[in-house]
Formats: structure tokens, C-alpha cells, sequence
């Protein structure tokens, strides 16, 4: 896995929208030591410390067009109208999606495991009891059950996961995640730290 900066040339010309480069997956892992379970479009949007587009092209992702997703919703709605007035065969087929997946699983067909938002009961340890967050399940017949926990996560990541669930009240009341803002240089992580600067930033702000 080579990292390295992409153009928004070379991102456009590929064309395809959901590609997953896996630059912000290996730099995080390459920072911290630990291995995000999401792809990057993913840990794009969801974390504070990356920027969005179209400075993320860099990473090697593209927002999907909205041209892209009004096309595939007129297709599938002129298959509909075809399939109503009998001009078109309806034929079985697979269509991808995991919800199908899901279902099958509770109806009892098949069981499979995949992630999901659950209330966290212990599948997270270094986060509070009950509230939401994304882990890895087993369905099977009626039955979505998380997954054993992970091992807890050094303070810098643990800070990172935590902060849009311990969203500061201006900075008052709470615990320390509530005001920490990680020591990343510009908010970024075009720039690598020294090793472990997180964490040494996580262990001064307690100090202070």
C-alpha cells in the first residue's frame, strides 16, 4: 500500500465514485498503530481532523455526483413503470444490497455478521454503557447481538471516537473528552506528527 497525495484529475478520471483508495485507513494506521474498520469516504466524513471536498481529493476520494444518483432513480423508476404495464419480464435477481442480507438473517434463513449501530453494552468498554455506536453484530433469527468488545484505545484515538458523543457544553461540566481538541498540526493529518504526539497532547491537556 503506497500513501501518497492524489489529484482531482486523476480522482474524476476513474470514474467510479465509490472507489476506496485506503490512504486515510493506512495513515491512521500508520499514526496510531490501529486498524479503522471503515472505509475512507467513511472516516472522511466522520472525523473533525479531515477536510471535506473537494480538498479531499488528495485522499483519493470524490463525492458522489447528485447526477449520478438522479439517473439510477430514474432508472429504477421507468423499470417500475415498465414492469406495471407488462412490458417488461420480472426475473429474481440479486441486487446487492446488505439489507437484504439482514433480513434473511432474522427471518432465520442464514445467519451472517455484519456492523450496525447498537446501544453499546459493553462492546465498547472505553465508552459509556448505552449509547449508540457503530460495532460488528451477529444476526440470526430475531436476533441482533454485538459483538465481544475491543481492547480499550490509546487516549488520542479514544478522544477522537469520543468527541461527537461528548460534544463540549462551551467547554464547561463533564469530563476532560469534552474540551479536548487533539494536538494534530492544523487539524490535519496531511502533516504526520512526531510519534505518539496525540497522546502526549491528551496528558497535557489533562494537566492543564
Amino acid at each position: 500500500m503506497w500513501l501518497r497525495p492524489y489529484t482531482r484529475a486523476e480522482v474524476e478520471a476513474q470514474q467510479n465514485w465509490f472507489h476506496d483508495a485506503r490512504q486515510i485507513k493506512f495513515t491512521l494506521f500508520q499514526r496510531y498503530g490501529i486498524l479503522a474498520a471503515a472505509g475512507d469516504r467513511t472516516c472522511q466524513s466522520s472525523s473533525p481532523a479531515l477536510p471535506a471536498p473537494p480538498k479531499s481529493f488528495r485522499w483519493g476520494i470524490i463525492r458522489t455526483p447528485v447526477t449520478w444518483r438522479i439517473a439510477t432513480w430514474r432508472q429504477g423508476e421507468q423499470a417500475a413503470h415498465e414492469y406495471l404495464a407488462g412490458q417488461r419480464k420480472f426475473e429474481l435477481g440479486t441486487s446487492g444490497e446488505e439489507a437484504i442480507r439482514q433480513i434473511k438473517a432474522l427471518l432465520g434463513l442464514a445467519g451472517f455478521h455484519h456492523y450496525v449501530n447498537r446501544l453499546n453494552s459493553g462492546q465498547a468498554p472505553d465508552l459509556p454503557e448505552h449509547v449508540v455506536v457503530e460495532t460488528n453484530a451477529r444476526f440470526s433469527r430475531d436476533r441482533v447481538e454485538p459483538l465481544p468488545g475491543r481492547p480499550a484505545l490509546p487516549p488520542g484515538v479514544h478522544a477522537l471516537v469520543a468527541r461527537p458523543r461528548f460534544q463540549p457544553g462551551n467547554g464547561r461540566g463533564g469530563s476532560p473528552q469534552r474540551g479536548y481538541r487533539p494536538g494534530l498540526p492544523g487539524g490535519s493529518l496531511t502533516t504526520p506528527p512526531p510519534p505518539c504526539q496525540s497522546n502526549r497532547a491528551w496528558e497535557l491537556f489533562r494537566g492543564l
